[in-house]
C-alpha cells in the first residue's frame, strides 16, 4: 500500500463510522490533549502533572517536577490544569487569544460547572482548574483527523513522517473509542473537520489498526 492509498484507507474507514450532526451545548471549557495522552485521560480524567506523577502515569523526577513547576513557561505548573473559553469579548486590544481548534489534538469539551479561575499571563481566555477533572464532566471528545488528511492530500510530497503521523493518531482514535466503550462512560466523539458530525464508538473500537 503506497503512502496515498493509506491515507484515503484511513480517511474511508473514519468515514463509514460518521452517524450524524450533533451540537453540544452544556459545556464551557476547552483543554487540548496529545493523541497519544487521550486514551489515559478518559479513563483517569484530567490531572495535574503532581498528581500523575502520583499515580505512576508519568514518572518524572523531583528535579523534572522543578523545572516543570515554572509557571513563566507554563502557567499550569505541576498543581494545575491549563483550561480556555472560546468567544470572550473582554480580551484586551493586543492580547492573544488561545485557539483549542487544531488538528494536531484532541479537544475535550469540560462541563460549566468545573471550578476555575482565570489567569491571564499567556492567553487573555486562558482558565486554571486546581482539582481532577473526572470524566464525567467531558462533554464530548473532538478530534479534526479528515481535515488533516485532506491537508496531506494536498501536499506535493508526502512523507513517511507525514504517515506515521496519521497513523498514530487513528490508531490512537481507536483506543480512546475502547477506553470509552470500557468504561462505559460514552462520551461522543464527534469529528469537527467540517461539520459536528458523530463518530460511532462501537464501531470505531472495533475498526481494523493500521501499522505504519
Amino acid at each position: 500500500m503506497n503512502k496515498r492509498e493509506k491515507l484515503l484507507d484511513i480517511k474511508d474507514i473514519l468515514e463509514d463510522c460518521l452517524i450524524k450532526n450533533v451540537i453540544i451545548d452544556d459545556y464551557l471549557y476547552h483543554h487540548n490533549v496529545s493523541y497519544n495522552n487521550t486514551p489515559s485521560v478518559v479513563q483517569n480524567g484530567i490531572l495535574s502533572l503532581r498528581e500523575q506523577n502520583k499515580r505512576g502515569i508519568t514518572n518524572y523526577s523531583d528535579e523534572i517536577l522543578k523545572k516543570l513547576d515554572d509557571t513563566s513557561s507554563h502557567i499550569n505548573g505541576i498543581d494545575g490544569i491549563s483550561l480556555s473559553i472560546v468567544g470572550l469579548d473582554d480580551l484586551y486590544k493586543n492580547e492573544e487569544e488561545y485557539d483549542p481548534f487544531n488538528s494536531s489534538y484532541v479537544d475535550i469539551l469540560i462541563s460549566k460547572d468545573v471550578d476555575a479561575m482565570r489567569n491571564s499571563k499567556h492567553y487573555g481566555n486562558e482558565f486554571i482548574a486546581r482539582k481532577i477533572i473526572l470524566p464525567d464532566k467531558f462533554r464530548s471528545v473532538d478530534i479534526r483527523i479528515l481535515m488533516y488528511i485532506k491537508e496531506l492530500l494536498n501536499k506535493n510530497d508526502i512523507t513517511q513522517k507525514d504517515i506515521n503521523e496519521l497513523t498514530n493518531k487513528y490508531n490512537c482514535l481507536r483506543k480512546i473509542a475502547n477506553e470509552l466503550v470500557l468504561t462505559g462512560n460514552l462520551v461522543p466523539i464527534r469529528e469537527m473537520s467540517y461539520d459536528n458530525i458523530l463518530l460511532d464508538t462501537y464501531k470505531l473500537s472495533n475498526a481494523p489498526r493500521i501499522q505504519k
